[in-house]
């Protein structure tokens, strides 16, 4: 079955392959002995030798045209350019599969809930379902603490502290 130039190998254990880094081909064998089990007995079948220069299928070629083609006018605002990216569609997505969730997890704890008051939990109920201005103003916060770093998530809305106070963060979210 095996040649004298080829040994059978745990293709399971990177340290064996990396042995193999620059040998043209690599044979492997599933025996029938092996704790595999099959559906089907069609679906066995020996490993076949790995080609050093096999490159895999050829890609499909690219016939589109390349490059932006909905660029915003030279007068757009920054909320335009996130447009493109989040358009209504994807908001409304999100709000959906936000508040179906919100849905699966109040269900899966209403028996803690029932016990503990103080979950922010309880807040999501007051407060009903979210909406899409809503997933929207938390776009944007996300996005400004990119720009804006600060040493804690709390920090940003702090107010304590004048002189590093941010009042956009408090008065959006």
């Amino acid at each position: 079955m095996w040649s004298d130039n080829e040994a059978e190998y745990d293709v399971d254990d990177p340290g064996q392959l990396s042995d193999f880094a620059d040998t043209a081909s690599i044979v492997t064998h599933l025996s029938t002995d092996d704790d595999l089990e099959f559906e089907d007995s069609a679906d066995e079948e020996e490993w076949q030798r790995i080609v050093h220069n096999d490159r895999g299928p050829l890609p499909i070629p690219f016939t589109a045209t390349p490059g932006p083609h909905h660029i915003p006018p030279n007068t757009a605002r920054p909320i335009d350019y996130l447009n493109l990216f989040f358009d209504n569609t994807l908001i409304k997505n999100i709000v959906e599969e936000t508040n179906r969730y919100s849905n699966q997890y109040i269900e899966a704890k209403e028996e803690y809930l029932a016990n503990h008051p103080q979950p922010r939990t309880h807040q999501w109920i007051r407060q009903g379902h979210t909406y899409t201005e809503e997933i929207r103003s938390f776009l944007a916060i996300l996005f400004n603490m990119g720009f804006i770093k600060k040493p804690t998530l709390e920090s940003y809305w702090d107010t304590t502290h004048p002189s590093l106070d941010t009042p956009w963060f408090p008065k959006t979210f």
